[in-house]
């Protein structure tokens, strides 16, 4: 194939010029929109005027506005799980590792803030069936994470808790509500912030001693 057929070619299928990584380009304007719009409200052809592309553009990357929202799915698990992992590895004590495992989940809000939004999105209902299984199989394998760090703690005589999966589910639902009610770009302070408070307030309870 000739320079000029190619360059014809690249044109024609809405390819953008100065873009290394299109899909992830796609991705990351697309979660903003959902984040802020709403899935419903998001069209193809709003997507792409956010983009200052043609809808074209968006087509030879994606089929459907579904496939893009399952792949914003599939791709925030698939890197909140890494640094999770990456980031418990720094310490050998549990505690620290349950600490480290909330602020972890806490700055990737930060960092992924509308990413993370979108990810709930599909949660409530929008993802495609076969990318439901796949997402929850990958919800469950992080929340493992932190079943197995209880698991250990206990083990060891340094957490008190009746079930570990509950008390994994409570951190975790406690740490995501983040994402929720925490707007990165208004906010003083960082997500980490308030994940520090919420281990400090678990790690020591919130009952004082009872009087003598």
């Amino acid at each position: 194939m000739t320079e000029a057929v190619e360059k014809t070619r690249k044109k024609r299928m809405g390819r953008p010029p100065l873009i290394d990584n299109a899909r992830a380009y796609i991705l990351k304007i697309s979660s903003q929109f959902f984040g802020k719009n709403g899935y419903e409200r998001s069209t193809i052809a709003q997507l792409a005027q956010g983009m200052n592309m043609s809808k074209a553009f968006i087509y030879h990357y994606f089929t459907s506005k579904e496939q893009i929202i399952d792949e914003i799915a599939l791709d925030t698990q698939k890197r909140l799980i890494e640094r999770s992992m990456q980031r418990i590895a720094q310490s050998d004590d549990v505690m620290e590792k349950i600490r480290l495992f909330m602020l972890e989940h806490a700055e990737f809000i930060q960092d992924n803030y509308y990413e993370v939004r979108a990810l709930d999105y599909t949660f409530a209902g929008q993802m495609s069936k076969e990318v439901e299984i796949v997402a929850r199989r990958n919800n469950a394998d992080y929340r493992a994470i932190l079943v197995d760090l209880f698991r250990q703690g206990m083990e060891a005589g340094e957490i008190r808790a009746e079930d570990p999966a509950v008390a994994a589910q409570a951190v975790f639902s406690l740490v995501h509500s983040i994402s929720r009610w925490y707007k990165p770009d208004s906010d003083p302070l960082p997500a980490a912030h308030y994940a520090d408070k919420f281990f400090a307030m678990i790690s020591t309870g919130i009952r004082t001693e009872p009087r003598a």
